[in-house]
């Protein structure tokens, strides 16, 4: 698999998770008021896969946005975004997985 494929695989999935997000517009309401209003972060995350292929920005600010606002994925949709980590190489540096970390 070369690296277009793989470009072509997290584009996807990142695109995949992102209309889901983008369907619970009822989320809007728990987006605080310094936050970017719902309709222009979901925007700007499409534009960081779609447009810019930031795909590492993207990743982060999805992630971090199911941290904190009351988003929900199916299963399928949470292991796409596991294996985007995985393919995408981030790892945790929470101090309580640091027994993951294969230099431990």
């Amino acid at each position: 698999m070369n690296n277009h494929d793989i470009a072509s695989i997290v584009r996807e999935r990142l695109n995949r998770i992102l209309s889901s997000m983008e369907k619970q517009a009822n989320v809007a309401e728990y987006y605080p008021p310094e936050m970017q209003p719902f309709a222009e972060h979901m925007e700007q995350i499409r534009e960081y896969i779609n447009i810019a292929g930031e795909f590492s920005i993207a990743y982060e600010s999805i992630v971090a946005s199911l941290e904190t606002l009351p988003f929900s994925l199916t299963g399928k949709e949470s292991v796409a975004l596991l294996e985007l980590g995985l393919i995408m190489r981030y790892k945790t540096t929470d101090e309580q997985d640091r027994i993951y970390d294969s230099s431990y």
